[in-house]
This record gives structure tokens, sequence and C-alpha cells, in this order.
């Protein structure tokens, strides 16, 4: 299925403001958002940062969107 990713990006060295860029993404149904971003990343456009970002179920909760409004995942605890 394709996916739509909107990223809210700043480069303090180009940009006067944050900007949103929009990506479309190949997925499948069990990539995580993780994955999608690896995609942009590897495949699109080698400026996204990636470091810092941890895959497991330890990190903290980070707010997502999937239908245009911004929600909080279940807590896995």
């Amino acid at each position: 299925m394709q996916v739509t990713l909107k990223i809210l990006r700043f480069d303090p060295q180009k940009d006067s403001r944050p900007r949103w860029q929009t990506y479309q993404v190949e997925a499948e149904p069990w990539d995580r958002v993780l994955d999608l971003l690896h995609k942009v990343k590897w495949d699109q456009d080698g400026t996204l940062p990636s470091g810092g970002v941890a895959a497991t179920a330890s990190a903290a909760p980070t707010p997502c969107s999937s239908t245009g409004k911004t929600a909080w995942p279940a807590r896995p605890w």
C-alpha cells in the first residue's frame, strides 16, 4: 500500500522557520513508522536525520497521526 508521511523539517542554516515535507512510501502491513522513516532516508532523502531513534518497546511514547489527528499510542504497561 502507498503511505504518505508528512514530516516537520528544520535546518537553521537554510530555513527561517520549520516546514512540512511530504514523502510517498510503499509500505507493508507489518511496517513500523521507523521502517518507513528508514525507507525515506535510504531511498529518497539522505538528509533526513535518524540518529537516536529507538526501535524497542522501552522507548518513550511518541505522538503520531494516521488520520490527521495527533494521538498518543496506547501504553504497553
